[in-house]
């Protein structure tokens, strides 16, 4: 159900929970129970560029759940790339082991 905006003539604005069908009926103020009309507000929508949202959102996302990248090693090379001793023709040819 959507959030609408209502405001009371004796208490002023307030929110309510309400079913699309019932959001122009006059709803009652939580406080006096006074009728109460809706209000024209601005639906929440996203105003940044889409680079920008999702930037945000990964800056937010790795604040409290950092990605972690799991790779399953090469057949028998348990060492990064570039470590010189692939093989024959590797980088580092003369580089036997570690």
């Amino acid at each position: 159900m959507p959030l609408y905006e209502y405001q009371c003539a004796a208490c002023g604005p307030f929110t309510m929970l309400r079913a699309m069908s019932e959001r122009n009926a006059p709803a009652g103020c939580p406080q006096c129970a006074g009728t109460s009309e809706r209000l024209i507000s601005v639906p929440a929508l996203r105003q940044v560029s889409a680079a920008t949202y999702q930037a945000h959102s990964r800056n937010e996302r790795s604040a409290s759940e950092p990605r972690s990248v799991r790779r399953e090693p090469a057949a028998g090379h348990v060492h990064g790339p570039g470590c010189g001793h692939a093989g024959p023709g590797g980088k580092r040819p003369w580089m036997l082991g570690h």
